[in-house]
C-alpha cells in the first residue's frame, strides 16, 4: 500500500530498546577511540616535541664546544706569537677581560671566556727530590710556602707534609725524617706526580690544605708539576715571591707586584728585584728564578645563551724570545 508504513516483522518495544543499547555502545566506543587518538597524538607533539629540544641542546653543545676549542686554540696562538724577552702580568696574555671581549667579537652567536695563566710562576713540586735526598733549594721554597699563615700548620706538620712529599715522589721505600729502616707508607708511588691531584694521597695533605677553604686558596693554586724547576717572578703570586727566601715577608712581596706591574720596568734581568725598595738584604736564588716562561694553563669556556663547555690544557711554549719554534699540548679536557 502505497503511502503507508509498513512494519518490521518483531519490531516491537523490546527491539527498540536493544536497538538504543546497541547505540548507546557505539557512542561509548566512539568516544573510547577518540580519547585514545588524542592521547596518541598528545603523545607523540610530546615526542616530536622533546626531540626537536634534544636536538636544539645537541646543536648548542656542539656549537659551544666548538666556540670553546676555538678559544683554547687561539690563546695557544697569542703566546706562540708573544715577542717580548720576558713574559709579565701586563702582557696581552694575562689580560682576562680584554681577551674574552676580543675573542667574544669573533663569534656572531655566543661569546668565549679565556683565561691564561703562566704554570711557570708556580712550584714545581716534582722537583722537590734531587738523586736520592732532598733538592734544597725547593725544599727551602715549599717549607716557607706551607709555615704561612694561611695554611694554619704547626712547624713541626710542615716538616711532616715536606719529607711525606718527598717519600712519595722519590725511588726509594725509606721512611725520611724517621731513623735508618723506617719504611714509608704502601702505596706511595716513588716516583714524579702526574698530577698535583695525586698529593691528596699523602697523609696529612687534607682537601682543605689542598684545595682551600671560602677565602682561602689551597695548595695547589701555588704548585705545579710541569716545567724546570725555575719561578718567574715577573708572574708569581704573592705566596710564592714570600717563600723565595728567608727574610721575605708580605710588605716585601707587595713592593715586588708593585714594581713588576709597570711596563716602563726592565724585567728580563730575574735580579731585577734587588732593585725594589726594602730588599737589597734579600738574596734569591739565582738558579730559582726566571722572568721567561714556557708552561702556560689556558682555559676556555665558550658560551651559547645559558649553556657553556669548558677546555682546559697545559701547553709548553718551545720558541725562543721571537715566539719561533710553536707550541705542545701537554694535557687536554673538556669538561662540562
Amino acid at each position: 500500500m502505497t503511502g503507508t508504513a509498513r512494519k518490521i516483522p518483531g519490531a516491537g518495544p523490546g527491539f527498540r530498546r536493544a536497538l538504543r543499547r546497541q547505540r548507546g555502545v557505539v557512542l561509548v566506543i566512539v568516544l573510547v577511540m577518540i580519547c585514545l587518538i588524542t592521547v596518541v597524538t598528545v603523545q607523540m607533539v610530546k615526542g616530536v616535541r622533546l626531540g626537536y629540544y634534544e636536538a636544539a641542546n645537541m646543536r648548542d653543545l656542539l656549537k659551544t664546544a666548538c666556540v670553546a676549542k676555538s678559544g683554547f686554540y687561539w690563546g695557544q696562538a697569542l703566546l706562540d706569537e708573544a715577542a717580548a724577552p720576558y713574559d709579565a702580568l701586563f702582557q696581552k696574555w694575562a689580560q682576562t677581560d680584554v681577551l674574552s671581549a676580543q675573542l667574544s667579537a669573533l663569534f656572531d652567536d655566543g661569546h668565549c671566556d679565556l683565561a691564561i695563566e703562566d704554570e711557570s710562576g708556580r712550584l714545581n713540586i716534582n722537583r722537590l727530590v734531587a738523586d736520592k735526598g732532598f733538592n734544597e733549594p725547593v725544599k727551602g721554597v715549599l717549607t716557607r710556602l706551607l709555615s704561612l699563615p694561611q695554611f694554619g700548620l704547626e712547624a713541626q706538620q710542615v716538616t711532616t707534609v715536606v719529607n711525606a712529599i718527598k717519600d712519595y715522589i722519590d725511588a726509594d721505600s725509606q721512611a725520611t725524617g724517621l731513623g735508618e729502616g723506617t719504611v714509608e707508607p704502601s702505596g706511595y708511588k716513588n716516583a714524579p706526580l702526574d698530577s698535583l691531584e695525586e698529593l691528596l694521597a699523602i697523609a696529612g695533605i687534607s682537601t682543605d690544605l689542598f684545595y682551600g677553604t671560602t677565602g682561602r686558596p689551597g695548595l695547589s693554586r701555588y704548585l705545579t708539576v710541569y716545567g724546570d724547576g725555575r719561578i718567574n717572578i715577573n708572574t708569581a703570586p704573592r705566596p710564592i715571591l714570600m717563600s723565595l727566601a728567608d727574610g721575605m715577608t708580605e710588605d716585601r712581596a707587595a713592593a715586588m707586584e708593585s714594581f713588576r706591574s709597570r711596563e716602563s720596568r726592565e724585567l728580563a734581568d730575574p735580579t731585577w728585584y734587588r732593585n725594589v725598595p726594602g730588599m737589597s738584604s734579600v738574596t734569591i736564588d739565582g738558579g730559582l728564578i726566571a722572568t721567561r716562561s714556557r708552561i702556560f694553563r689556558i682555559t676556555s669556556t665558550g658560551w651559547i645563551g645559558r649553556m657553556s663547555q669548558k677546555v682546559t690544557g697545559v701547553i709548553e711554549r718551545s720558541g725562543g724570545p721571537e715566539g719561533t719554534g710553536g707550541s705542545r699540548i701537554l694535557i687536554w679536557k673538556v669538561c662540562e
